[in-house]
């Protein structure tokens, strides 16, 4: 009698099951998904920021040309600028904070102690950030003009070192200007807000 041929076998019938996929295997994937995204939240926490114009830490220019080249903008100085103040600013700032702070300080022509410092915001009139001006008591509220071009509020801040500033705070082109000067009296004070401009005239 002739056998009947076998039958063809069936794809994987009979052949043992897959292994199961082992602890150690699935622990490693965890981890690696785990470092990925990561790396990839500290990628978006440095770019981001710079995207946004916002610095992660301070950045200290040069000069006002150099800032304003990497700012892409003229900074707001007065047309007014008194001689007993000395030009350069012995310093420029850019902060981390809102609407792009930059501050400007200087030294007094004779005697060479820091008498004035210019802040400003730069693509809003975000209040500044803590730190931008050293902290102090106001000592008095001296007055508040309305001109409608220059509004400006005037305040006396003696800061911890016994310094007694004269502060103008104006808000201007859509910026936020504060100007603090070592002065008795705030007459030239409200004339270097009053003057102030895109770039030194």
């Amino acid at each position: 009698m002739t056998a009947s041929p076998a039958a063809p076998p069936i794809p994987g019938h009979g052949a043992p099951p897959p292994a199961p996929t082992s602890r150690v295997a699935y622990v490693a994937r965890g981890v690696m998904v785990f470092v990925v995204g990561a790396l990839l939240l500290r990628v978006a926490d440095a770019v981001v920021p710079g995207w946004l114009g916002e610095p992660r830490a301070v950045i200290r220019y040069e000069s006002v040309q150099s800032a304003e080249r990497d700012l892409g903008t003229r900074l707001m100085i007065p047309a007014v600028f008194p001689d007993r103040l000395s030009w350069p600013p012995i310093e420029v700032l850019h902060t981390p904070g809102a609407d792009r702070p930059v501050r400007m300080t200087f030294r007094s022509a004779s005697t060479g102690d820091v008498v004035c410092v210019i802040a400003q915001t730069l693509d809003g009139t975000a209040a500044l950030p803590p730190g931008m001006l050293v902290e102090g008591n106001l000592d008095a509220h001296v007055a508040i003009s309305r001109d409608p071009d220059h509004p400006v509020v005037v305040q006396v801040v003696r800061t911890p070192d016994g310094t007694v500033w004269r502060e103008a705070t104006s808000l201007i082109q859509n910026r936020r200007v504060v100007i603090r000067l070592v002065d008795t009296d705030d007459t030239v004070l409200l004339r270097m807000v009053r003057s102030l401009r895109r770039g030194r005239v």
